[in-house]
């Protein structure tokens, strides 16, 4: 319904307020990958609204980008320069928390490129924006990540803290964590402890 509500703003709005109109389109995009029905047309919009623009596209489009190439099977290099650029923004972190996906987008995308490194920096500095904030939503969603990053890089009895923590606050990530902490299980051979989480 969101994604309904916001394609009839942004193609009904005059060409008077570009400001207005990018913040929408934003919003469209970033929460529109979301939805499976309506995915095919808003990557669509998020081709035609970077499509030419070079170096100057948005660090949000770019990050909604990143996103959306790891989800379709994009090489993993484009995947995370376009990542990466959008991390460089230092006004991406305004959208680090539980209500906004991008920042999460570009972690995501480096994460599951196997860009470690990159990924544990970039949530280094969500973490820090987010207790700044005092969102203890976001520390959560920013801890689901940070398991998934440590069980990647074999470090169980942290991954199994984080994902943990995460889910002792309810939200939209805690599938993640909770796959993420049986996972650990299953690495452990602890399949008993692995069917009592799920």
């Amino acid at each position: 319904q969101a994604v309904a509500i916001l394609e009839r703003a942004v193609d009904g709005l005059p060409d008077v307020d570009l400001e207005l109109r990018l913040r929408l389109e934003r919003d469209l995009i970033s929460f529109g990958l979301f939805d499976n029905e309506a995915s095919p047309r808003v990557r669509a919009r998020l081709r035609a609204v970077t499509q030419g623009a070079g170096e100057d596209v948005d660090s949000v489009l770019l990050a909604d980008l990143a996103f959306d190439g790891y989800v379709t099977g994009r090489p993993a290099k484009e995947v995370v320069q376009l990542a990466e650029r959008a991390l460089a923004d230092p006004r991406l972190l305004a959208f680090a928390s539980a209500d906004r996906p991008e920042y999460s987008f570009a972690v995501t995308a480096l994460l599951f490129s196997d860009r470690y490194e990159a990924a544990a920096n970039a949530l280094g500095s969500m973490f820090t924006e987010l207790r700044a904030q005092g969102s203890a939503l976001g520390v959560a969603l920013a801890s689901c990540f940070k398991a998934m990053l440590e069980i990647r890089q074999g470090r169980l009895s942290a991954a199994e803290e984080n994902a943990l923590g995460s889910l002792e606050i309810p939200g939209s990530w805690r599938p993640m964590a909770l796959a993420t902490l049986v996972e650990v299980l299953l690495e452990r051979g602890d399949l008993a402890a692995a069917r009592e989480a799920l």
